[in-house]
C-alpha cells in the first residue's frame, strides 16, 4: 500500500522543491536531506489533501522525519466526505424555503 502512495508524495515533494520526482527516495530525511521545515511539510500535506481528497490532521505531521513516514501518514489518512449530489438537488421550481418564486 505504501508503494501506491509513494508516487504522489514524491511528486508533491518534487514540485515543492523543484526536483525530479525520481530523485525522491523513501529513506530521505525531510529536514536534513531535503531541507524542508515544518511549514513546508504542512504545505506539501495540504497539496496532497487536495489532490487525493484526504484529510491529514496537523498533529499527524508533528515529528515526521522521512519520506516513508509521510507516505505512511498519507496512506492512512481518511478520505474527505463528499457531498451527495442528491442532497444538493431541489425539485423543479422549488427555492430554499420550499416556495415557488
Amino acid at each position: 500500500m505504501k508503494d501506491t502512495f509513494h508516487r504522489p508524495v514524491a511528486l508533491a515533494l518534487a514540485f515543492e522543491l523543484g526536483l525530479d520526482p525520481t530523485t525522491i527516495k523513501p529513506d530521505q530525511d525531510l529536514h536534513r536531506d531535503l531541507g524542508l521545515q515544518f511549514f513546508d511539510v504542512v504545505f506539501v500535506a495540504q497539496r496532497l489533501e487536495e489532490v487525493l481528497a484526504i484529510q491529514i490532521p496537523l498533529r499527524a505531521l508533528d515529528g515526521v522525519r522521512t519520506v516513508i513516514e509521510l507516505t505512511r501518514i498519507v496512506s492512512l489518512a481518511p478520505r474527505k466526505a463528499r457531498k451527495s449530489v442528491i442532497s444538493t438537488m431541489r425539485p423543479a421550481g422549488q427555492t430554499h424555503g420550499g416556495f415557488r418564486s
